[in-house]
């Protein structure tokens, strides 16, 4: 939350087609807003990862809004530009 408790104007957003998964973002966070990876593919990959030949890469980091207060540190802090801002109230861009 901001300053005031009130919350942010805008969220950061994780381009993941950008992202090398490097961690920066996560590292940067003060509040740890910034969720660990998770995998979101496992039903792909069952066989593949019970094999436990190599580990399944993360698909997906999650911004957690109830923790982000919109410092901006995420963002400044990719190295592949892959963080965005989404203002409160946007769904998204036109379909």
């Amino acid at each position: 939350m901001t300053d005031n408790n009130q919350a942010p104007l805008r969220y950061p957003v994780i381009e993941m087609s950008r992202c090398s998964m490097c961690r920066a973002c996560i590292d940067a966070c003060p509040n740890r807003a910034i969720e660990e990876p998770t995998s979101f593919s496992c039903a792909k990959c069952v066989q593949y990862c019970r094999s436990m030949i190599a580990p399944c890469k993360p698909a997906k980091l999650i911004v957690c809004r109830e923790r982000c207060d919109g410092c901006g540190r995420c963002v400044i802090a990719c190295p592949e530009l892959a963080i965005d801002w989404e203002a409160v109230g946007d769904v998204g861009p036109p379909a």
